[in-house]
């Protein structure tokens, strides 16, 4: 339905635009009004734009299909987008808050998360998180070194190719949280994709600190620093 649609949509595109140059001609060869020229000059304007329009279009579709469906040229590298916070509680303090899946609905726009039962504690533990409008997603653990990092990946949707990295290190009394995402590829992730995990992991982190601080502990509030970096 959508295709015939976007069909019906181009083809009234291409008739208005023929009955347009044609309405064009007649007054320039019957008349010569300038209103002809005009008519002509604003068609062309309108080609333009719209040719425009369409290859910017293609072009954003085109770098986020290559980037979901893995497509490469035979040469992979590790893209990484960080970002990181120093807390003045310790390390152990900081991993008890985001450790459980269940503090993803405090620190995160989830409505409900919990681990999946059934899987362990720890390396292939699933964790279940549901948004306020219904989406769903499944993360597993695929690495941890209990009180210090953990990595984990999708399985559900299925397709997404990036892998969740949480790592804490001590500093003076304190921590410092580095949060991070990585795809293995030949192409980098799309600025769309890049604007959005940005604005969601200072978000993140800053909820870190607010819950730390309702929870009358010495709550860090550095501003979030963010890196991108590649590896061949």
């Amino acid at each position: 339905m959508i295709k015939a649609a976007r069909i019906f949509h181009v083809a009234l595109q291409i008739v208005g635009f023929v009955a347009l140059c044609w309405l064009a001609l007649v007054n320039i060869n019957d008349r010569g009004q300038m209103a002809g020229y005009v008519l002509l000059a604003a068609v062309g304007v309108m080609t333009v734009v719209s040719f425009a329009t369409a290859i910017r279009r293609y072009g954003q579709m085109g770098a986020s299909r290559r980037f979901f469906m893995g497509l490469t040229d035979g040469r992979k590298r590790t893209f990484r987008l960080e970002q990181s916070t120093s807390y003045t509680q310790d390390t152990e303090t900081v991993w008890a808050l985001i450790r459980p899946a269940e503090s993803a609905a405090l620190l995160s726009p989830v409505d409900r998360a919990s681990s999946i039962p059934g899987t362990p504690i720890g390396v292939g533990e699933q964790q279940c998180f549901i948004r306020a409008e219904g989406k769903a997603s499944i993360l597993e653990v695929i690495a941890e070194q209990s009180g210090r990092s953990a990595r984990t990946k999708t399985i559900c949707p299925s397709g997404d190719p990036t892998q969740g990295t949480y790592d804490l290190q001590p500093e003076g009394t304190g921590c410092r949280l580095i949060y991070g995402v990585e795809v293995e590829g030949a192409v980098d992730f799309p600025r769309q994709y890049k604007d959005c995990w940005i604005a969601e992991a200072g978000q993140y982190l800053t909820a870190i600190a607010e819950v730390l601080n309702e929870r009358e502990l010495r709550g860090g509030s550095a501003r979030p620093e963010t890196r991108e970096s590649s590896a061949g």
